[in-house]
């Protein structure tokens, strides 16, 4: 697979792409069939066969992450530069045939004081979603020698797995939970939930998502904004297409508050590089929309979607403020709603939404349950509790700390 179009390709520092360090084994077991499984750390950049079979991976894992892709994750990694980012990864050799079972991206960081070793899997604002890839074939297998393994890394490279954004219904989740083993080192917190939607037909969403008078009010608000000129509701995936209502997103969304915030992707260069990488790599693979609601050719509301098979993301939207009174960004999210309960093989939707998103609580009545989850590792189920109890207290306080700073500042602004 070609990450990048080969027409709209940009440029990074092609000094790093060669510095990729050794892999470091962490533990290995005895398989059957004279096979045998690693558990390895490495670098972030990758030769070609690598590459493709981390794609593989994506594409047949059980549960769905569309920002550990490799089309997303290359754009993250040559452009958002996240330091000592590394790629946790489980791998079955027979022979001269290595191949790859498990995956998940991380930071490794130290936190507290005295600072603790943590591996933090990746998740970020821009990727606000941690579930491994794990090869959907032999999954109880590889959770089952993800779980053996973690006991023999040794406490020099970490004390602790910190999954964060870790849907709790996910198929990676639950298996764990099948496992006596990880009960002694395992710590579920920070439990929180986001708007998802599940497959219905579209005519069943609105009545359900919908009173009467909500859906009139809506009609009547689509109708004024009509009045103002030719209404046109727009869903674009071809890639010049998207590439030219992409540049419009990022115009809108610097308009609005988030600009005034200095929070739009268009504020940081490196950051609107990575996003434009990232749209361009994911609809070359046909795996993005973009939809709009359009007043003579005018934008007043833009969203940016990711697809991974029959999993869809709602990643990014962006509406002009000063029709706010027509609901536009409402409107816009119920014509994607409706658009994506009509796909073929729909699954499922994340609006990757925090729990205090007012637009899409109101608009999805369905929810997705997340937490945090710590791992200790190392031989000592006891040193290993403590670990994961000693990252718990860090996470939650920074927590804490954060929500009470952004309740300020929202005081402040007022």
């Amino acid at each position: 697979m070609t990450l990048f179009s080969d027409q709209f390709k940009m440029p990074f520092d092609e000094s790093m792409a060669y510095q990729q360090p050794e892999a470091i084994v962490l533990a290995s077991l005895a398989g059957i069939d004279s096979s045998k499984w690693e558990l390895s750390l490495h670098g972030c950049v990758f030769n070609k066969d690598m590459e493709a079979e981390l794609q593989r991976l994506s594409d047949v894992s059980r549960d769905r992450n569309i920002f550990y892709d490799p089309a997303f994750f290359s754009a993250s990694q040559e452009r958002l530069g996240l330091p000592h980012k590394k790629v946790l990864i489980l791998t079955e050799v027979l022979g001269e045939t290595r191949t790859l079972k498990l995956a998940m991206p991380l930071q490794q960081e130290k936190v507290g004081l005295p600072p603790h070793n943590v591996w933090r899997v990746w998740s970020n604002p821009f990727a606000p979603l941690s579930t491994p890839l794990i090869d959907g074939d032999d999954f109880k297998e590889v959770v089952s020698k993800f779980v053996q393994m973690i006991p023999l890394v040794e406490s020099e490279h970490s004390g602790a797995i910190l999954f964060q954004d870790l849907p709790m219904e996910s198929d990676f989740f639950k298996e764990l939970l099948r496992h006596p083993d990880m009960a002694a080192r395992m710590v579920v917190h920070g439990e929180n939930e986001r708007a998802t939607l599940l497959p219905d037909t579209p005519e069943g969403y609105m009545k359900a998502a919908f009173s009467k008078k909500r859906a009139r009010e809506l009609r009547r608000q689509f109708n004024k904004l009509g009045e103002l000129g030719e209404l046109q509701l727009e869903k674009v995936d071809v890639f010049w297409e998207v590439m030219i209502r992409f540049e419009e997103f990022l115009l809108l969304e610097t308009k609005s508050w988030k600009g005034r915030r200095g929070t739009s992707i268009h504020v940081l260069k490196r950051t609107a590089a990575f996003a434009r990488q990232a749209v361009a790599n994911l609809v070359t693979g046909k795996n993005c929309y973009i939809y709009s609601i359009r007043l003579d050719g005018k934008v007043m509301a833009s969203m940016i979607v990711f697809k991974s098979r029959g999993q869809f993301y709602l990643w990014k939207i962006a509406f002009a403020e000063e029709y706010a009174r027509y609901s536009v960004g409402k409107q816009l999210a119920v014509f994607v709603s409706r658009d994506l309960l009509a796909e073929e093989n729909f699954e499922g939707a994340d609006s990757l939404a925090t729990s205090d998103n007012n637009l899409m609580n109101q608009i999805w009545f369905d929810r997705m349950k997340l937490c945090n989850l710590t791992i200790g590792l190392g031989e000592s189920e006891l040193q290993a509790k403590n670990n994961a109890m000693k990252i718990v207290e860090v996470v939650d306080r920074k927590n804490r700390a954060k929500v009470w700073v952004k309740s300020m500042i929202g005081k402040l602004r007022k």
